[in-house]
């Protein structure tokens, strides 16, 4: 977009392959104005509406849905159906902290 850095940074929530590629390469890509332009184009734009939407998910939405809805892009973005993570990430990424489950009166943990 322009600048030489970016304040965010990327999280890996998965295995699988990845590929690196220079910035420099890319930014020359870009810069030729053919179809490697317009695909990183219609991919920021189609980032932003996601985020859009994510943030209006998380202000209108319960943390269980606001967690079924990213379990459920995560799904999408995996080879097969099944998730490996931790607590930890799942916390992190729905932006609560991790606690243990509350007691029940009887004195045992409820369970999900």
């Amino acid at each position: 977009m322009g600048g030489e850095t970016t304040p965010s940074r990327a999280v890996v929530q998965s295995a699988g392959h990845a590929y690196r590629l220079r910035a420099e390469t890319l930014k020359w890509e870009f810069m030729q104005g053919g179809e490697v332009q317009h695909l990183l184009l219609r991919y920021t734009q189609a980032l932003i509406t996601q985020m859009a939407q994510t943030a209006v998910c998380n202000r209108h939405h319960s943390l269980d849905q606001q967690l079924c809805r990213w379990l459920l892009l995560s799904l999408d973005r995996l080879p097969s159906n099944q998730l490996v993570m931790t607590q930890v990430l799942i916390a992190n990424m729905l932006g609560v902290r991790r606690e243990a489950s509350p007691k029940r009166p009887d004195g045992f943990r409820q369970t999900a």
